[in-house]
């Protein structure tokens, strides 16, 4: 799914979507769908929760800590979000792409 395919309505929306014709639900007496061995054959796992984050321990220079706490609580994500745009950058300046 592309970002940005999910749209979300309100339960007026579909009640209105209802009253109207334009969603309904499944006939009793619709037949079952059973997927075949092709369908099984191109079907893969597609996870929907973001993956964890690594656990690591970081020497830092003591100039470069004080350098992200001065802005408060939240300096170890800053300094993730740094590392990651730096990363992305790299990445697309040497045609590297995500794990390799």
């Amino acid at each position: 799914m592309a970002k940005g395919d999910t749209v979300t309505f309100s339960r007026a929306n579909i009640a209105a979507m209802k009253s109207s014709g334009k969603i309904r639900a499944t006939p009793e007496d619709a037949p079952p769908y059973e997927p075949d061995e092709a369908f099984w054959a191109k079907a893969e796992i597609v996870s929907t929760r973001p993956p964890r984050k690594v656990s690591v321990h970081l020497r830092l220079d003591p100039d470069v800590m004080a350098f992200f706490k001065t802005e408060g609580a939240g300096h170890l994500t800053r300094m993730a979000q740094v590392l990651k745009t730096y990363a992305k950058a790299k990445s697309r300046s040497t045609g590297l792409r995500k794990g390799g």
